[in-house]
């Protein structure tokens, strides 16, 4: 099984009170470079909408898991 990549990471608001989640993508990148463009592009659209607005990212491996769908 190959390696995958998959965005991880805490997203902050301050407004109109301080809050911050972990957040994490469902769908995984085939290479560190798609993963990172990925994680710049939500930066970029995320930042921009409230300047109080602050997250920390990051790419990591792992292999995917697949769901058992009989449970």
């Amino acid at each position: 099984m190959i390696i995958k990549y998959f965005l991880v990471g805490i997203f902050c608001v301050t407004q109109p009170y301080d809050d911050c989640i972990r957040v994490a993508g469902e769908r995984y990148f085939d290479t560190k470079e798609s993963c990172e463009l990925a994680a710049q592009s939500f930066a970029n659209t995320m930042v921009p909408q409230n300047s109080t607005n602050t997250l920390a990212i990051q790419c990591v491996d792992a292999y995917p898991i697949k769901l058992n769908q009989d449970v």
